[in-house]
């Protein structure tokens, strides 16, 4: 009986002992994965927290972090798993053969000038065009500006003649059969700016006007145009490239071209968005629902990016965080930044003059050095 009785006492201690033991292993290890986290978890903000008045705020877009966060400190969580969508990147100051090492396997938007790439009519060369056409990309087309021969008036920008459509349309086509990764035809880029904001000779807008009547006129140049080009190759068509002001209520021509443009020609509506300040991240969206409400299409952000004087890579970097949150969420369809190579202007390029910046580890998907 004594015997029975000091085994208990024995099993009883023992237990205890393995217990308290288990207990201090799995404490310590709770510790070590709370020093972990804190250490490596994504910052959060320390600032009010920026609304989003948008349709899509019930979808819990998550807000960006202060600018000044060191974003390689948290790169690798951003980076794993792996995106099945990547943010793409305008290809227009510098040749392919230039960016080549830079750019991820998503989409490229590259400019072509019909002006350069059809100087005299039925004479073609797209040899300026294809230099800036990596690769391995899925290519998106933008073509934009009229030749003398073809236009409106003497602004390069200004629409064609419509005797000229069918032009523009043979254009549109041999380019996507010289484009091996052609995915997409834009018909032109930024049309909803008026040529008096612009010189004669300025190419990168589109200056139809910004009046109903401007917008009923793209409508039915893309009625025209996007059923025989898509009849011809194969290609989606994305109509827009909208130039947006944030916050602003009135667009004459929206309202004359979604009154004037058939919905089934088109695939995709698109628009430009550039921030200048953190504030600005949250109105990335708000011109995506206007369009939504419009039109039941896919949405993509064909141009977009921080733009600065100097010295604003970790807000360029909190910003293309953000972006990839908006992608990842498929709240748009294709987002592309402005651009890849160096450039002058709004220092939005993501290889600077003196290398990659912490927004293009974002993009490219890399662990910065």
């Amino acid at each position: 009986m004594k015997e029975t009785r000091k085994h208990k006492i024995f099993f009883i201690i023992l237990y205890a002992v393995v217990f308290i033991a288990a207990w201090v292993s799995l404490s310590i290890r709770l510790n070590d994965i709370r020093r972990h986290s804190r250490e490596n978890a994504i910052p959060t903000p320390t600032s009010t927290p920026i609304v989003i008045k948008s349709n899509v705020e019930k979808m819990s877009l998550a807000i960006v972090a202060e600018p000044t966060i060191e974003f390689r400190n948290f790169l690798p969580l951003i980076l794993k798993p792996k995106r099945t969508k990547l943010i793409g990147a305008n290809i227009t100051s510098y040749p392919a053969s230039t960016v080549e090492q830079y750019v991820n396997s998503g989409y490229i938007r590259v400019f072509l000038d019909w002006n350069y790439a059809e100087k005299t009519m039925g004479v073609y060369d797209f040899s300026y065009y294809l230099s800036h056409v990596t690769k391995n990309n899925p290519v998106v087309i933008s073509i934009r500006n009229s030749p003398s021969w073809a236009s409106q008036s003497e602004w390069t920008c200004a629409p064609p003649l419509k005797p000229y459509w069918d032009n523009f349309i043979e254009l549109a086509v041999k380019a996507v059969k010289a484009t091996p990764n052609a995915i997409a035809v834009e018909l032109w880029n930024e049309p909803n700016v008026s040529q008096d904001l612009v010189a004669k000779d300025w190419i990168h807008y589109g200056c139809w006007g910004n009046n109903y009547i401007d917008g009923a006129a793209y409508g039915r140049f893309v009625n025209y145009v996007a059923p025989r080009i898509k009849n011809r190759v194969n290609v989606k068509i994305i109509a827009g490239a909208f130039m947006t002001n944030a916050r602003q209520e009135n667009y004459p021509f929206l309202d004359g071209f979604f009154k004037s443009v058939i919905k089934d020609n088109i695939d995709i509506l698109s628009y430009h968005f550039y921030a200048y300040e953190i504030g600005d991240f949250a109105d990335v969206l708000y011109f995506s629902d206007i369009l939504r409400g419009k039109f039941n299409k896919q949405i993509w952000l064909t141009e977009t990016a921080f733009l600065c004087v100097s010295n604003c890579e970790d807000q360029q970097a909190a910003f293309m965080y953000h972006l990839l949150r908006i992608l990842d969420g498929g709240y748009l369809g294709q987002i592309f930044w402005h651009e890849l190579p160096p450039n002058s202007w709004g220092d939005c390029a993501l290889i600077k003059p003196y290398g990659p910046s912490e927004a293009y580890y974002i993009y490219a998907e890399k662990e910065m050095p």
